[in-house]
């Protein structure tokens, strides 16, 4: 697995467009996998779109000596936590710090409640050690929180 993806963007004014040669490619490519796809808007701003390996070898392969649409590389671990951000038709890619992080407590949250959820299983299964109905009954409140807050802030 590559450790970056591409980004397509528009790097001067003007606004971002795919080429009717690379569109027509495109929608046929899609239409051998998914027979009703509608095709591809030519001015998308979808990062979706903007990131698709197979949109991005088009471009490679048809449309280098264009200087305005451009590949810009980003960590992958940044995808679905990026923005394209235009400015008089000129495109930059911004992170979205606070969805990311929201991201990242989620996984610690997941992984919280996954080692609560081992630990309730323990004692339930186990009667040797020795447990008050109190602390089981923490590890559950505990569990049903940490649940709650992953569910609220699922995308």
């Amino acid at each position: 697995m590559t450790d970056t993806i591409g980004v397509l963007i528009n790097s001067m004014n003007g606004g971002f467009y795919i080429p009717k040669n690379i569109k027509r490619l495109y929608d046929e490519q899609r239409r051998l996998k998914e027979p009703s796809y509608d095709g591809i808007c030519p001015y998308t701003s979808d990062i979706a779109d903007r990131t698709d390996p197979s949109l991005i070898y088009l471009f490679e392969k048809y449309f280098l000596e264009n200087r305005y649409i451009i590949i810009q590389q980003i960590p992958s671990k940044y995808k679905g936590f990026i923005s394209i951000e235009e400015y008089d038709g000129s495109e930059n890619i911004v992170l979205l710090e606070d969805k990311l992080e929201l991201h990242k407590l989620r996984v610690e949250a997941q992984k919280m409640r996954d080692c609560l959820l081992k630990i309730k299983t323990i004692f339930d299964l186990d009667p040797s050690i020795v447990c008050s109905d109190q602390q089981k009954l923490l590890a559950s409140g505990l569990i049903d929180v940490l649940q709650s807050e992953i569910d609220l802030h699922k995308h």
